[in-house]
């Protein structure tokens, strides 16, 4: 008999019993391969919180009282087995990500206090290895996790197979206000933060998502993001698995095998992981900026390229979030593929808090209006956004004085975004104080604002504005630049296009020439490392700009 806590997602998982629920997409080299139903899953999380519970030879408890357990895996149904095994376990789950570098690592098991770290096959190796070079002064144990699907995808494992109902579960009650998850924010310009949301803040972030973007259980979403985020954690896998549609995860990105995956869907391919065809899909824009670029490059006859765009067109919601979408992304996408991006607004600490609509219009450049249950205000001095709901994260672990000085005692969070409300309500985000908006004689400038003009220039891939402080102006404009494959763009030509179409106070007074722009593990423009870049190649220049 499995005891399952009595959370959300767990008790509406025992309803969906067999469907199918998470997917692993076969990529060579990488040997993830199965999947599991509803029932498998939640056998999978009592077995693994067992193990959590009991570990070290203890049988005197069943719960482990909010102990803070990491994990790291490839993005797959061991990834699921980890996490909800950790919540059925009683612990708060600490995802970590498998491109972080060590020492991000070391940060987060350090600053979260982890007991545990788990980890899949792959990462074992990695995540012991750090654990071993640790300075802490408390102990960590260390599961290596078997590959979930292995005793359930063997037909002849009638052990496992045989142990499919969903009577087999028994409920026991769980306090929805425990500490359920902390997730690490980007760090871009601090260090990063541990975010603690409590098994009710991920409900009603979940929840919101499934009302607003018509979820069912009839839906097949493709989970191409790095699962240490909102983004893939609650967007895609969270609302996938409330509905009790099927999630299924691709374990590394590539634009080819996305492109490959969503015609093979199209024409039918028979396997029974195809079974809801795909209908959902969610990315950042840089994602759908290397999509764009696959089709553009790789798919050289108009044969292929209508191949692909049916194939999308077969989808019913396509999605982008994380970062600001340059309008010219969102066009070329809607040409090549028929779809209106939803683009919408979230952070680590509120889940999502606006959208475009899901019928209804889209407007490039803007995100839309508040989601169900979520309060917004404008803070008149600033323009600042703040939200207010159940969604909004409960503190930052271990880090009071953060805590207090992002919300206020009413429960209003300061999320740092400056905005713009149109007569109909709809917002539009000008982009992070911190970062964003810059001060250039005396005008505020939305950095975001320049990006979108100078991204408007058909020989322009991407860019990243910055300001450069500056004596005599208070900050500069700067501007690093990716010019497309077998297109020329001299210095000359980019300011006079500039001139043409950014007011004079918003000119980039700096321009610098890049083959790539640094970005973080979420492929968001990390724009501390852009800004010394900038202004280590103006020292270089002896200080002419």
């Amino acid at each position: 008999m499995n005891r399952i806590a009595s959370t959300g997602l767990f008790t509406r998982a025992i309803k969906y019993g067999e469907r199918m629920a998470i997917v692993n997409t076969p990529v060579e080299g990488l040997g993830h391969h199965g999947s599991l139903t509803y029932n498998q899953l939640l056998n999978e999380t009592a077995r693994l919180s067992t193990e959590l519970t009991k570990r070290g030879g203890r049988t005197d408890r069943d719960d482990i009282n909010q102990e803070r357990v990491a994990f790291m895996t490839t993005a797959s149904t061991d990834y699921v087995c980890a996490q909800w095994g950790i919540w059925n376990a009683g612990g708060v789950a600490v995802p970590l990500s498998p491109l972080h570098p060590a020492s991000d690592i070391e940060y987060f098991l350090n600053q979260s206090k982890a007991s545990v770290v788990m980890a899949d096959q792959d990462n074992y190796d990695k995540v012991k290895d750090i654990v071993k070079s640790l300075n802490c002064t408390h102990w960590i144990d260390l599961i290596k996790l078997d590959k979930s699907t292995e005793k359930y995808n063997n037909q002849n494992n009638n052990k496992y197979n045989n142990n499919n109902n969903q009577n087999n579960n028994q409920i026991f009650s769980i306090d929805r206000d425990r500490n359920a998850m902390i997730i690490y924010t980007s760090g871009t310009t601090n260090r990063p933060k541990g975010v603690v949301t409590t098994h009710a803040n991920i409900e009603a972030q979940i929840s919101t998502l499934v009302d607003a973007w018509g979820w069912t259980e009839n839906d097949k979403i493709l989970q191409v993001l790095p699962l240490h985020h909102v983004h893939g954690i609650i967007n895609c896998l969270g609302s996938a698995l409330w509905s009790g549609a099927v999630c299924e995860m691709m374990p590394k990105f590539s634009a080819k095998a996305v492109i490959d995956r969503f015609v093979q869907d199209k024409n039918g391919a028979p396997s029974r992981y195809q079974v809801p065809p795909l209908s959902v899909f969610m990315a950042v824009p840089t994602i759908y900026a290397k999509l764009i670029k696959y089709i553009e490059t790789e798919c050289d006859n108009d044969e292929n390229r209508q191949e692909i765009k049916e194939a999308f067109q077969k989808l019913r919601l396509m999605v982008s979030g994380s970062s600001a979408l340059p309008v010219p992304v969102m066009k070329k996408w809607k040409e090549l593929s028929g779809h209106d991006l939803l683009e919408r607004y979230g952070m680590t600490e509120i889940g999502m808090a606006l959208s475009n609509p899901l019928h209804g219009q889209r407007i490039p450049g803007t995100v839309g209006f508040p989601l169900p249950g979520v309060e917004t205000k404008v803070a008149k001095k600033s323009g600042e956004l703040l939200i207010r709901g159940p969604q909004v994260f409960k503190e930052y672990f271990d880090n009071p004085k953060a805590t207090a000085e992002a919300k206020d005692p009413e429960g209003w969070f300061a999320t740092g975004d400056i905005v713009s409300v149109d007569k109909t309500g709809r917002y539009s985000i000008q982009g992070r104080a911190s970062v964003d908006i810059l001060k250039c004689s005396g005008y505020k400038v939305s950095a975001l604002e320049v990006e979108r003009e100078i991204l408007g220039n058909e020989k322009v891939e991407d860019c990243a504005v910055v300001g450069i402080p500056s004596v005599e102006y208070g900050e500069v404009v700067a501007a690093m630049v990716v010019v497309k494959p077998g297109q020329t763009l001299s210095k000359e030509e980019l300011d006079q296009y500039c001139r043409t179409h950014i007011v004079g106070y918003k000119l980039p007074r700096i321009l610098r020439f890049v083959p790539e722009i640094p970005k973080n593990s979420m492929m968001k423009i990390d724009k501390k490392i852009v800004k010394k870049m900038i202004q280590d190649s103006i020292q270089i220049d002896s200080g002419n700009y």
